[in-house]
């Protein structure tokens, strides 16, 4: 993983990428890695203010069995939407952990972030849809 600075700014992380293309894995790592920045600068005001918070499935308490319909996969994204809405701000770090594969919903996330003036960060794990499937 590359270092680099605290983060003075809270920044909106959205993971995107196939199912188990390792996600999650990606996203603790951007959260622990986010703390352990956070807490080692602490002489740092700014960046002892910010916090971090991982939204995904589990986080919420979704089933997998929601991705089976439409209508409770659209549901699941409106869970998530809200959730990651609610920390959204200028002293989060949020890491958006699902699916996210519909442009408009990362979309919707974008805007979110823009309207609290802050910036954000798509991350799509580096695997071929042919790993995923076992090919």
């Amino acid at each position: 993983m590359r270092h680099f600075a605290p983060p003075t700014r809270a920044v909106p992380n959205i993971e995107l990428g196939y199912p188990s293309a390792g996600k999650t894995t990606r996203a603790l790592q951007l959260k622990e890695h986010f703390e352990s920045r956070i807490a080692s600068a602490s002489a740092d005001a700014r960046a002892s203010r910010l916090k971090v918070h991982l939204i995904n499935d589990q986080t919420l308490g979704v089933s997998r069995s929601v991705y089976h319909t439409a209508k409770a996969e659209k549901d699941a994204r409106a869970e998530e939407y809200s959730a990651v809405k609610r920390v959204l701000s200028r002293d989060d770090i949020v890491i958006a952990d699902g699916l996210n594969y519909i442009k408009g919903f990362r979309y919707q996330l974008y805007c979110e972030a823009k309207a609290v003036q802050t910036p954000s960060c798509v991350v799509s794990p580096g695997i071929s849809p042919l790993m995923v499937s076992g090919g």
